[in-house]
């Protein structure tokens, strides 16, 4: 509703105020919380990639999906004795982190 509002031009000038112009709504609206938050309007937030390794990526997410990883990334641990079997792996080796 602020944003269409329009105050009486007597109104405005019996009590002095200024008129509300797209700017000045503008900077009620954003530019005081940018200021407040210290975020920058008109910063450029994001990019388009456009390497040759982007475009694959691409073609590669409309033809499988974004998430095709999934399919190749099978879960090898499947029951309790499986981890404990990896545990013990993973100690006699020295590879407890990883």
């Amino acid at each position: 509703m602020f944003k269409m509002f329009k105050m009486d031009s007597g109104l405005r000038d019996m009590y002095m105020y200024p008129d509300l112009t797209d700017t000045i709504k503008r900077g009620v609206f954003g530019l005081t919380g940018a200021k407040l938050y210290r975020v920058d309007p008109n910063a450029c937030r994001y990019k388009i990639d456009t390497s040759k390794l982007a475009y694959y990526k691409q073609e590669l997410d409309d033809e499988v999906g974004p998430r095709r990883w999934v399919m190749y990334n099978q879960p090898r641990i499947k029951n309790y004795r499986e981890l404990l079997s990896l545990w013990k792996h993973r100690v006699a080796t020295g590879n407890i982190m990883g």
